[in-house]
Protein backbone atom coordinates (compact mmCIF):
# COMPACT_ATOMS: atom_id res chain seq x y z
CA UNK A 1 0.00 0.00 0.00
CA UNK A 2 0.75 3.65 -0.34
CA UNK A 3 1.07 4.43 2.99
CA UNK A 4 3.66 1.00 4.05
CA UNK A 5 5.64 2.41 0.62
CA UNK A 6 5.90 5.94 2.21
CA UNK A 7 7.16 4.56 6.00
CA UNK A 8 9.85 2.59 3.90
CA UNK A 9 10.80 5.98 2.38
CA UNK A 10 10.67 7.59 5.33
CA UNK A 11 12.77 5.33 7.30
CA UNK A 12 15.41 5.43 4.44
CA UNK A 13 15.74 8.81 4.52
CA UNK A 14 16.14 9.12 8.65
CA UNK A 15 18.21 6.37 8.83
CA UNK A 16 20.37 8.18 6.38
CA UNK A 17 20.22 11.08 8.97
CA UNK A 18 21.31 9.77 12.02
CA UNK A 19 23.76 8.04 10.53
CA UNK A 20 25.61 11.48 9.21
CA UNK A 21 24.96 12.88 12.72
CA UNK A 22 26.17 9.70 14.57
CA UNK A 23 29.61 10.20 12.07
CA UNK A 24 30.04 13.61 12.49
CA UNK A 25 29.92 13.52 16.32
CA UNK A 26 32.57 10.27 16.34
CA UNK A 27 30.79 7.69 16.65
CA UNK A 28 31.97 4.27 15.10
CA UNK A 29 30.46 4.01 12.00
CA UNK A 30 32.13 0.32 11.39
CA UNK A 31 29.68 -2.03 12.41
CA UNK A 32 26.95 -0.26 10.44
CA UNK A 33 29.14 -0.04 7.47
CA UNK A 34 30.28 -3.46 8.15
CA UNK A 35 26.49 -4.90 8.40
CA UNK A 36 25.46 -2.80 4.90
CA UNK A 37 28.93 -4.86 2.98
CA UNK A 38 27.33 -8.18 4.10
CA UNK A 39 23.58 -7.31 3.20
CA UNK A 40 24.88 -6.23 -0.32
CA UNK A 41 27.09 -9.64 -0.97
CA UNK A 42 24.41 -12.01 0.41
CA UNK A 43 21.63 -9.98 -1.81
CA UNK A 44 24.40 -10.59 -4.66
CA UNK A 45 25.09 -14.02 -3.78
CA UNK A 46 20.87 -14.70 -3.73
CA UNK A 47 20.91 -13.01 -7.47
CA UNK A 48 23.64 -15.03 -8.90
CA UNK A 49 21.98 -18.22 -7.58
CA UNK A 50 19.28 -17.02 -9.50
CA UNK A 51 16.82 -16.33 -6.57
CA UNK A 52 16.66 -12.34 -6.24
CA UNK A 53 13.39 -11.75 -4.38
CA UNK A 54 10.28 -11.66 -6.07
CA UNK A 55 8.03 -9.62 -3.47
CA UNK A 56 7.32 -5.68 -4.06
CA UNK A 57 7.62 -5.71 0.00
CA UNK A 58 11.09 -7.05 -0.24
CA UNK A 59 11.79 -5.63 -3.34
CA UNK A 60 11.32 -2.14 -1.67
CA UNK A 61 14.00 -3.20 1.61
CA UNK A 62 16.61 -4.09 -1.53
CA UNK A 63 16.05 -0.47 -2.97
CA UNK A 64 16.81 0.83 0.63
CA UNK A 65 19.55 -1.54 1.22
CA UNK A 66 21.17 -0.66 -2.25
CA UNK A 67 20.65 3.23 -1.61
CA UNK A 68 21.98 3.29 1.81
CA UNK A 69 25.16 1.27 0.82
CA UNK A 70 25.90 2.98 -1.88
CA UNK A 71 25.78 6.65 -0.37
CA UNK A 72 27.10 5.86 3.07
CA UNK A 73 29.97 3.36 1.79
CA UNK A 74 32.62 5.82 0.54
CA UNK A 75 31.82 7.80 3.50
CA UNK A 76 32.20 5.35 6.15
CA UNK A 77 34.17 2.47 4.65
CA UNK A 78 36.42 3.21 1.82
CA UNK A 79 38.08 -0.03 1.38
CA UNK A 80 35.18 -2.25 0.96
CA UNK A 81 33.76 0.08 -1.65
CA UNK A 82 36.36 -1.90 -4.55
CA UNK A 83 35.23 -5.37 -3.37
CA UNK A 84 31.31 -4.43 -3.80
CA UNK A 85 31.51 -3.50 -7.60
CA UNK A 86 30.91 -7.10 -8.59
CA UNK A 87 28.04 -7.61 -6.13
CA UNK A 88 26.59 -4.29 -6.96
CA UNK A 89 26.52 -5.51 -10.61
CA UNK A 90 25.15 -8.95 -10.21
CA UNK A 91 22.03 -6.35 -8.70
CA UNK A 92 22.04 -4.71 -11.01
CA UNK A 93 21.66 -7.31 -13.61
CA UNK A 94 19.05 -9.42 -11.58
CA UNK A 95 17.13 -6.58 -10.40
CA UNK A 96 17.75 -3.60 -12.87
CA UNK A 97 14.04 -1.85 -12.27
CA UNK A 98 15.21 -1.94 -7.96
CA UNK A 99 18.76 -0.92 -8.90
CA UNK A 100 17.53 2.09 -11.05
CA UNK A 101 14.97 2.98 -8.09
CA UNK A 102 18.38 2.67 -5.47
CA UNK A 103 19.96 5.34 -7.65
CA UNK A 104 17.41 7.29 -8.33
CA UNK A 105 17.29 7.39 -4.31
CA UNK A 106 21.19 8.58 -4.03
CA UNK A 107 20.24 11.18 -6.98
CA UNK A 108 17.60 12.58 -4.68
CA UNK A 109 19.70 12.64 -1.43
CA UNK A 110 22.42 14.52 -3.33
CA UNK A 111 20.57 16.74 -4.80
CA UNK A 112 18.02 17.92 -2.21
CA UNK A 113 20.42 16.73 1.31
CA UNK A 114 19.35 15.62 4.47
CA UNK A 115 20.11 18.82 6.47
CA UNK A 116 16.74 19.88 7.40
CA UNK A 117 13.54 18.26 7.91
CA UNK A 118 12.76 20.56 4.58
CA UNK A 119 15.24 18.63 2.41
CA UNK A 120 14.04 15.33 4.34
CA UNK A 121 10.60 16.10 3.30
CA UNK A 122 11.91 16.92 -0.55
CA UNK A 123 13.72 13.82 -0.46
CA UNK A 124 10.32 10.95 0.59
CA UNK A 125 8.06 13.18 -1.81
CA UNK A 126 10.01 13.52 -4.54
CA UNK A 127 10.58 9.54 -3.93
CA UNK A 128 6.85 8.62 -3.18
CA UNK A 129 5.64 7.86 -6.56
CA UNK A 130 9.18 5.51 -7.46
CA UNK A 131 8.53 2.47 -5.19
Amino acid sequence: SRSSQFQHIQSFVLDLRVNQLLANRGFDMSIIADHEVESIRNLAEQCARGNPPRYKRVEAAVINTVAAALIELPEFHARANHSLIDAFEMIRIAMPSAFEAALGFVASVQRHGLDDSGAIRRVKLHFGGVI
